[in-house]
């Protein structure tokens, strides 16, 4: 018979319960650490292409709402960078 104990203790130990609470809260810390490079052509494509269309679509908003245009970027720009961290 054999003993499984050096097993168990060959495994890496769980995370405290503060980092747990903080990826829960930051999504991005716990898959930037996996990012590939490969992946960053599409991404940065894909934001400059949000990036030029909200920033026209800001602009339109604050028209319409007949606020200073200059209101328009913050209520437009500020989202995705949210998204983005939770």
């Amino acid at each position: 018979m054999t003993d499984h104990t050096p097993f168990l203790d060959a495994r890496p130990p769980p995370p405290p319960r503060w980092r747990l609470w903080v990826e829960a809260l930051f999504p991005v810390l716990s898959w930037l650490t996996k990012y590939k490079r490969y992946m960053l052509h599409g991404d940065v494509v894909g934001g400059l292409t949000l990036g030029m269309v909200l920033v026209n679509q800001s602009f339109a908003h604050a028209f319409l709402a007949r606020v200073p245009l200059i209101h328009g970027p913050y209520s437009c720009l500020i989202p995705p960078v949210a998204y983005f961290l939770f």
